[in-house]
């Protein structure tokens, strides 16, 4: 098989832990040519090379097949069809998994401290055969939510709800705070008893709180920023208040949006950083939004292969695999590209071998942009 940087690509992840998973989910039971590697590498290289349909993928990676020597059988439309619909979800949940574990060994010299924004996004579906999707007042399909780290820029886990479900069901079950760890969501999560597990665990929380809220002022503390309107100590005063019974930080800033200026106000439980830092560190929360924008434009998470809800979740699910295995792939041969400039190339350049895509160095506006967060 020749050398070409889809089966690099391929290669970063484990055969033998992934030979486990198999196993483990009884995966390739019944199964005679088409085995769920296959079916990986097929769904793998849809994703890198923005396949529109079962019929393209067909003939594109058929094509690619013979012309790379990949030892893998060539596909049909039925089949792809069929086995999207039947592979066990959770074998690839869990390969996500092993290979965020992955990214993290990469960047273990990384100083910056452990800091996970917290959001959701909606996966609209359209068409027939969709009587299994729920739905709420605007779209009809599945409601994704994502814990994204700052140190690695990109997802650490994900689950799959219904578009009616509260975000602060799955949030809980997504978080667990870690003594030291900073956690920045938005009013979807307001919450004061899931605050007070950041409070206990030693951990910061940062979040918008609601119109609705009541408080004592405990303390006024001078602005350290002009930016900054007001920074006070709180205590919370309602009923429900009672489940975060420690004192709160209450923090109004200003500052230029699209060109005009808008006042907000965010809450925490951290009294030892500035209000301009934890102002700026609230501010790190469209990172995740940008995540969401970014892999919905690039990767197959708009347009599905089928319409049943295994094959929709596992189109999803190997789209964060592409996405995990980009960064793993920009770490190892240290690449100074965007993501985005990454996976164009590699679209565009799939034969060829990944040290001749990236042997030159990027233009300039191609360089990645350091996220510098200053918080000690």
């Amino acid at each position: 098989m020749k050398n070409n940087t889809f089966t690099t690509l391929t290669k970063v992840v484990d055969k033998k832990f992934f030979n486990q998973l198999v196993k483990k989910y009884n995966a390739d039971n019944y199964v005679k040519s088409f085995n769920t590697w296959d079916h990986f590498q097929t769904m793998l290289y849809a994703q890198y090379t923005n396949q529109a349909s079962l019929r393209s993928l067909e003939i594109n990676f058929n094509h690619f097949i013979s012309q790379t020597g990949m030892q893998i059988s060539l596909i049909k439309r039925s089949t792809l069809s069929d086995t999207n619909a039947a592979k066990p979800v959770e074998l690839y949940q869990e390969l996500f998994s092993h290979l965020v574990t992955k990214v993290n060994r990469q960047i273990r010299t990384n100083t910056m401290p452990l800091i996970e924004l917290i959001d959701s996004t909606p996966i609209v579906l359209k068409g027939r055969g969709l009587s299994w999707a729920d739905k709420n007042a605007r779209v009809t399909g599945l409601k994704m939510h994502v814990v994204y780290d700052l140190k690695h820029e990109g997802p650490l886990r994900f689950t799959f709800s219904s578009p009616r479900l509260n975000d602060i069901v799955e949030g809980r079950k997504l978080i667990t705070p870690i003594k030291g760890g900073y956690y920045v969501f938005d009013r979807a999560y307001y919450d004061f008893k899931f605050w007070h597990n950041f409070t206990l665990s030693e951990s910061t929380f940062i979040t918008r709180p609601k119109s609705t809220l009541t408080y004592k002022i405990i303390e006024r503390h001078q602005p350290n920023s002009s930016d900054i309107i007001f920074d006070h100590t709180i205590s919370l005063k309602s009923k429900n208040g009672k489940k975060h019974p420690e004192r709160l930080r209450l923090i109004k800033v200003q500052g230029e949006v699209n060109g005009k200026m808008k006042k907000i106000k965010i809450i925490t439980n951290n009294f030892k950083m500035k209000a301009s830092e934890l102002a700026a560190l609230y501010k790190k929360r469209w990172q995740i939004e940008l995540f969401f924008k970014w892999i919905k434009q690039n990767l197959k998470i708009k347009k599905f292969f089928g319409q049943n809800e295994n094959a929709i979740k596992i189109q999803i699910i190997t789209a964060m695999i592409a996405y995990i295995l980009l960064k793993i792939i920009e770490t190892k041969y240290n690449i100074e590209y965007r993501t985005y400039y990454i996976l164009n190339l590699i679209k565009y350049n799939i034969y060829q071998p990944i040290e001749a895509i990236f042997d030159k160095p990027p233009p300039n506006q191609s360089y990645k942009q350091a996220a510098v967060i200053k918080i000690w």
